[in-house]
């Protein structure tokens, strides 16, 4: 998780665009794909479903997250606040869906 948040705080950095780039290809995608992997162990070492509203909510928002990072460093200029906050607002509810690992159980019941 930590390269996935490194490699997103490099992409709005005041770096270089091609290091910028760097890092989001590198760190973030990385991160991303090692904390997707330790999650799904995580859950099958654990008995969980791999349908549960957490695990779900939090493999598509850290997606959108790093859409929006890969995104940004597609083309120069693209390091705003809105294009950082759309790519921060779903990485907290990513982690506080991680947290309080919501279920659909406890959402509709």
């Amino acid at each position: 998780m930590l390269l996935f948040v490194g490699g997103m705080g490099a992409a709005f950095a005041p770096l270089s665009f091609a290091d910028r780039k760097r890092a989001v290809h590198r760190f973030a995608s990385f991160g991303l794909l090692l904390t997707w992997l330790g999650g799904i162990a995580a859950a099958e070492s654990g008995k969980l479903k791999i349908s549960e509203l957490w695990l779900i909510g939090s493999l598509v928002l850290s997606a959108l997250t790093h859409g929006v990072l890969v995104w940004s460093v597609l083309k120069e200029g693209r390091r705003t606040r809105t294009v950082f906050i759309a790519a921060l607002v779903p990485l907290i509810i990513t982690t506080v869906l991680m947290i309080y690992r919501t279920t659909w159980a406890r959402l509709l019941g």
